[in-house]
């Protein structure tokens, strides 16, 4: 039933409830036939092999053996055919799934051998306590596994993400921790903060910063900036990180040369705010400041002033 509706599709419900009365079948036939049977010694190890011969207690046996094997190999079954047709976490956790419902298909084979051959007169007790419970034990751990790897997989994606754009607006921080900690524009860095908590942080940290400088961003050298990059490389998205580090880098050098000024003068034209970029263009703009990217510092010198 688990792998039914986590599949789906359109006669889930009527799988499932097909799955209910017939396990509800073998329950009741379990509880009917250890009912008609007697068991009047207790035996917590052996019970399967001790009363194998025993009447109606040996039927209740093999039905509580043959659905447990049904149910488990239908799963395993299921999940590996399912596994060949995804991909990703899914596909993982369903292989592990499917391993680990044969564990568990081991149990009830190598319990039904043993009782096999105690009705042939031969004692192999010792799969039945021994191969049996390990075959158990480890089925349920890995069965679980395989449960939790979809549903954790995910997660772990979106940090492994949120990880590698932190680390990559690195430099563009360090671009701007200058007018972060002169104007108290940073906040508390979290500890023992989610990836992404860490990577929000960050962000919230440069757009602060951004958001000051606004005033100072020139937007005639991002202009001409993205118009050379732009000619040289004819990459559109290189062009825009390239003049947004141009244009960041020297309003970092005017803050910082002059940090007791306003931002805008008596009588200085406003100049024309630029858009705000978004997070793909952030960290183009960081692999620009890193070195990753030509420098944008020197497109925007070996930029002519007057071009357009």
């Amino acid at each position: 039933m688990l792998i039914v509706y986590w599949r789906g599709g359109p006669r889930v419900h009527r799988t499932a409830r097909r799955w209910v009365v017939g396990y509800a079948c073998v329950v009741l036939g379990i509880a009917g036939t250890f009912a008609l049977g007697e068991a009047p010694v207790e035996r917590r190890t052996d019970f399967d092999t001790y009363y194998a011969t025993t009447p109606y207690i040996g039927h209740m046996i093999v039905l509580y053996l043959t659905g447990h094997l049904a149910a488990v190999g239908v799963t395993t079954v299921s999940a590996l055919r399912w596994a060949r047709q995804v991909r990703g976490p899914l596909r993982t956790g369903l292989t592990v799934l499917g391993v680990g419902t044969l564990c568990n298909a081991g149990y009830s084979v190598t319990k039904l051998v043993a009782v096999g051959a105690h009705w042939a007169g031969r004692d192999w007790s010792g799969l039945s306590t021994g191969v049996a419970t390990a075959a158990a034990g480890l089925g349920a751990l890995v069965t679980v596994t395989g449960v939790l790897i979809p549903l954790a997989g995910p997660q772990l994606a979106d940090w492994r993400r949120a990880r590698r754009m932190y680390t990559r607006l690195e430099p563009l921080e360090r671009e701007l921790s200058g007018v972060l900690s002169a104007r108290s524009l940073r906040l508390p860095r979290p500890r023992f903060a989610s990836p992404t908590t860490r990577l929000m942080w960050r962000q919230t940290s440069i757009h602060n910063a951004l958001s000051y400088l606004d005033a100072r961003l020139d937007r005639s050298l991002y202009e001409r900036t993205r118009q050379a990059v732009l000619r040289e490389s004819g990459e559109p998205e290189r062009a825009v990180a390239a003049a947004w580090a141009a244009v960041v880098a020297a309003a970092v050098r005017e803050a910082a040369e002059l940090p007791a000024r306003a931002v805008t003068a008596p009588g200085e034209p406003e100049r024309p705010a630029l858009p705000v970029p978004g997070p793909g263009v952030l960290a183009r703009v960081a692999d620009t400041l890193s070195g990753r990217e030509r420098p944008a510092r020197e497109q925007g010198a070996a930029t002519p002033t007057g071009t357009v």
